[in-house]
């Protein structure tokens, strides 16, 4: 069987890294150091006694949490092989470790998804070409965009409903509504159109320069436009792997709490703060882990909740925790591919 061809060319020599991705790295670096004095100061103040002794009810009840998380990077995985169009094909178990090699580079290092979306594509080649990976997953990642700004959008509204919040925080959340709800109409409404997005953007933005860059780029989306054209009809299943994916985000919140604080909370409940989970991930994703904001915004909101901030900082720990077992399963798996930050940047031409 011939191997489909891909529209891509193989790699080039890399060249020096652009100012854009040092600059990312130092401000990367900048809030994980904030982002530590941040959790150092949130510890000192809940005290550590109390976040032990949270940690110890937990138990062995992590495994099931850990369990949890491996469900949701299955569901993605998944989700990813349903988006493949053409003749290439994709196995679930390269296409599992890619997703954890991706999400592992997106955590713990300070260029995100800059480096987390290559790192899954270079991880499946040469099995699959670039161009059909490459699609596939821009076309899953559209999808679970938009039910991430529909999970934002609902526990906003079902907290400015259910919670009886400060005034300052209302407003807060009332204008975080109206952008989530605006921004997933925008995304709606771009892809219906077929318009390109990134590629304009990155050329006005370069002024001209990395023009063979932005051609791939261009020529990118142009294949995740036709691609979601032919798969429109088919993408139900991937709507319902990420339906499951933030519903196994709750029931792990639930199951938290539940280890933590010794009685069943509210689905509701569970439910809110993972919609919360999503804002700061979001929104900090150049914060390596989260570190700090994550204890703190989720500390602010158990409090709300009546639950107490020390639950919040403990719940975001022990969630942190289940995030770094996961990460150094992807970490040891990219070290056994042989791929390094600049190979998979070189992998898919975006040199750094």
């Amino acid at each position: 069987m011939t191997e489909p061809r891909d529209p891509f060319p193989p790699t080039i020599p890399a060249p020096p890294r652009p100012a854009s991705a040092r600059r990312l790295t130092l401000a990367g670096t900048a809030t994980s150091i904030l982002g530590l004095a941040l959790l150092v100061y949130l510890v000192r103040r809940t005290g550590i006694d109390p976040i032990l002794s949270g940690a110890r009810a937990v138990g062995w009840g992590f495994l099931g949490i850990v369990a949890l998380g491996g469900l949701r990077f299955a569901a993605r995985a998944l989700a990813w092989r349903r988006c493949l169009d053409g003749p290439a094909r994709l196995r679930f178990r390269p296409a599992f470790a890619a997703t954890l090699s991706g999400d592992a580079l997106g955590n713990v290092t300070p260029l995100g998804p800059l480096v987390g979306e290559p790192a899954k594509v270079a991880f499946v080649r040469p099995g699959v070409p670039f161009g059909p990976a490459a699609a596939a997953l821009a076309v899953e990642n559209f999808i679970y965009t938009l039910t991430v700004a529909a999970v934002i959008a609902l526990g906003l509204l079902a907290m400015l409903v259910a919670v009886n919040l400060p005034e300052p925080l209302r407003t807060v959340l009332a204008a975080s509504l109206g952008a989530a709800i605006a921004i997933l109409a925008l995304a709606i409404w771009l892809i219906g159109r077929r318009l390109a997005v990134v590629s304009p953007v990155l050329d006005r933005l370069a002024g001209g320069r990395g023009a063979r860059v932005i051609n791939r780029i261009r020529l990118l989306e142009a294949r995740t436009f036709e691609v979601y054209e032919r798969r429109r009809g088919r993408l139900v299943p991937v709507i319902a792997l990420h339906a499951f994916f933030h519903a196994a985000g709750v029931a792990e919140i639930y199951l938290t709490l539940w280890l933590l604080t010794g009685a069943a909370p509210t689905i509701l409940t569970a439910f809110l703060l993972e919609s919360v989970n999503r804002v700061i991930t979001v929104v900090f994703k150049v914060v390596p882990l989260r570190v700090g904001v994550d204890e703190a915004g989720t500390a602010i909101f158990t409090n709300v909740l009546g639950l107490g901030a020390t639950v919040g900082v403990t719940l975001a720990l022990v969630r942190k925790a289940r995030v770094i077992v996961w990460a150094l399963v992807g970490l040891v798996l990219l070290v056994r591919r042989g791929l390094t930050v600049r190979r998979i940047l070189q992998e898919t031409e975006l040199t750094m």
